[in-house]
């Protein structure tokens, strides 16, 4: 699936539900009901328009289908951690960063997110 697509989603957002714009995908242009990179792209464009969670809605969606995707993970994290999710970014970056996809970011937000919550006396998660 190309910037098109995400052209696409952007237009139909403006008009349109989210649900609209996911039919539309899926008669018009023949998108398979179970393209993970359609939910990612709707997720990555609710993102972009703060509507961070209907974008976690669809980021989860995709991390379903493909939770090989490390990048559909790392913009996961950032969602969760956008909405004050501290546990839930954590998770998700720590599943981002199995691989080298943008590991000095994932990296950072992993130690930022684990200062944060020393800082506070609380504990993230045990290892």
């Amino acid at each position: 699936m190309n910037s098109g697509i995400k052209r696409i989603i952007h237009l139909g957002l403006r008009h349109k539900c989210v649900g609209e714009v996911v039919d539309m995908l899926r008669k018009d242009l023949k998108i398979s009901v179970d393209d993970a990179e359609m939910f990612y792209r709707i997720g990555e464009v609710l993102y972009e328009r703060g509507e961070i969670p209907k974008a976690i809605h669809y980021l989860n969606r995709a991390l379903v289908i493909a939770p090989q995707r490390d990048d559909y993970a790392l913009l996961l994290g950032m969602a969760y951690e956008a909405i004050g999710e501290e546990i839930a970014a954590f998770c998700a970056y720590r599943k981002a960063a199995r691989s080298s996809y943008e590991e000095a970011f994932v990296q950072s937000r992993l130690a930022y997110l684990s200062m944060k919550k020393s800082l506070r006396g609380e504990r993230l998660l045990s290892n």
